[in-house]
């Protein structure tokens, strides 16, 4: 079954705005396809193709999308707290990198949260299926306990959820943008985005 135009851009505007709400810096971003960018963001985009090892776990998964053609949203590879919390990287017994990592997980499930809440005749469970085997995976990696994956999945779960219906108008309004633009600097849509957030 193929994505809208609008279902798209809304995923990735969820995706987007969650980053943004948790802290996170930008580079650019995809609303529904790759094809057709600007010489400059094509160079942004092919750098990410061409070398995923500089990015976090989550742009493998927008690589995946890219590689046919599809959307994606890219952040900065610097200051990823739940990364640099503790000396040596992640700590799955320190509660606070459980808590960063949940936040982090939960800008993974923002996609899926925004399209289900937002445009939910049009969402289906298929268009989240990357984002939640990424999830699966990081989690796989982070901890040896199930029961702890299980707890922070779920958190970060909900997390988005809440995050997308109190950010609905910024989501909303960076949709509206991607779908006429069909890509934006991540600056782009941190200027669009923080001008509706409820906490601004």
């Amino acid at each position: 079954m193929s994505v809208s135009r609008q279902c798209s851009c809304h995923h990735e505007a969820g995706h987007a705005v969650a980053w943004i709400a948790n802290g996170y810096s930008l580079r650019l971003v995809v609303g529904h396809s790759a094809e057709g960018l600007s010489p400059e963001k094509q160079s942004v985009w092919e750098e990410a193709l061409g070398d995923p090892s500089n990015y976090p776990a989550y742009a493998t998964q927008c690589i995946r999308r890219a590689r046919s053609g599809g959307a994606g949203t890219l952040t900065e590879t610097k200051n990823v707290p739940f990364l640099e919390h503790c000396e040596g990287g992640f700590n799955e017994s320190c509660p606070t990198c459980r808590t960063l990592f949940a936040s982090y997980l939960s800008c993974m499930f923002a996609g899926g949260a925004a399209t289900s809440i937002l445009l939910p005749t049009e969402h289906t469970t298929s268009q989240t299926s990357d984002d939640r085997d990424e999830i699966r995976e990081m989690l796989q990696k982070a901890f040896t306990d199930e029961q702890q994956r299980t707890i922070v999945y779920d958190k970060a779960e909900q997390q988005a959820d809440t995050l997308i219906k109190c950010e609905s108008n910024a989501v909303r309004a960076l949709a509206k943008e991607l779908l006429d633009r069909g890509a934006l600097w991540g600056c782009e849509a941190e200027q669009i985005t923080r001008k509706h957030l409820s906490s601004s």
